[in-house]
């Protein structure tokens, strides 16, 4: 079946595309997802909301294509804003170990090759920053606990010395377990909905939180990724953007919440994030990400105000 009778009959929604057009759970976007098949390959189907942002729209297929290009996300066979339509090919996930501190440095790896990418001059829309996604959470849950937290002394002068030492990449700001793949050889990113010119070190601050539970010698792997020992500014720098990350994730995954929901869980953030690292199948119910958004806004809680955090402020401020 030709290509361009593929992507029309996806953008009906008619299931002669392939054998099928199936629908498939996905996180919090507003995107639909769909997998079909079609001479012998399975492909997935994006499909962006039609009271999305245009430009918003732009700047994602800008960065996937982008990616696309070097090796970093599936191959993309069709992706268009004007059509709300993204188009790649389905890699068949496999349960990968990141217990292990070589597979670890592997994921380190490939967001360095995604930061290492040539900033673009065109890209459409630079309005896309970490500051501005907790307190873009925090309003859509009209919950004055959250909102409080945010705006605390403390959590505004850790956003102030992060911006004092910021630096610029392209950026995925999106590293969940359910955006990393691997299917046996190789890894890829997916979901490039929040990708940007960005601070790297938010990107960073992802990996180590839901990546290195099981490493005792995180640090080295900070080491590997910058070719040279991180300096005090630096070292500071990624555990106040670590906080700022939880405080994040944590808001992005309580938008699941419920009325009515009873938090019964036994599970503490560490048995969820070792589960994470051995390669469990987390993040597919909503009742997961209820879980793990309460668990990380508490130690985001927890951590503004200890002795690391302290000192690191201490740091950054000079």
């Amino acid at each position: 079946m030709a290509w361009q009778t593929i992507i029309e009959n996806v953008l009906n929604m008619k299931e002669s595309v392939g054998s099928l057009l199936i629908p498939i759970m996905e996180g919090g976007s507003d995107s639909k997802l769909y997998a079909f098949d079609t001479e012998g390959k399975v492909y997935i189907a994006r499909v962006f909301s039609k009271d999305r942002d245009k430009i918003d729209k732009e700047r994602e297929v800008f960065f996937l294509k982008m990616a696309s290009d070097n090796d970093i996300t599936p191959p993309l066979f069709y992706a268009s804003a004007e059509n709300n339509l993204v188009i790649q090919q389905r890699i068949h996930k496999k349960n990968h170990d990141f217990s292990e501190k070589s597979r670890v440095r592997n994921l380190f790896h490939c967001i360095k090759q995604l930061h290492s990418l040539s900033v673009p001059q065109n890209v459409p829309s630079h309005d896309n920053h970490y500051a501005m996604w907790a307190f873009d959470a925090s309003k859509n849950m009209h919950n004055k606990k959250y909102e409080g937290f945010l705006n605390t002394v403390c959590y505004q002068r850790v956003l102030a010395a992060l911006k004092k030492h910021e630096t610029t990449a392209v950026t995925h700001n999106d590293l969940n377990p359910r955006n990393i793949l691997w299917d046996g050889e190789r890894l890829f990113f997916i979901d490039f909905e929040n990708a940007s010119i960005g601070d790297p070190y938010f990107d960073l601050a992802a990996l180590m939180l839901f990546y290195t539970f099981s490493i005792s010698d995180s640090h080295q792997l900070f080491t590997d990724y910058l070719g040279y020992p991180p300096t005090a500014i630096m070292s500071s720098k990624l555990h106040l953007m670590t906080i700022v990350c939880l405080a994040t994730y944590g808001l992005w995954y309580l938008g699941f919440l419920y009325e009515g929901h009873k938090d019964r869980s036994q599970n503490t953030l560490d048995s969820i994030l070792q589960r994470i690292a051995e390669g469990a199948d987390y993040l597919t119910t909503r009742d997961d990400y209820i879980e793990l958004g309460l668990r990380l806004f508490d130690k985001a809680t927890a951590d503004l105000h200890n002795q690391d955090t302290t000192h690191a402020l201490f740091i950054l401020e000079q």
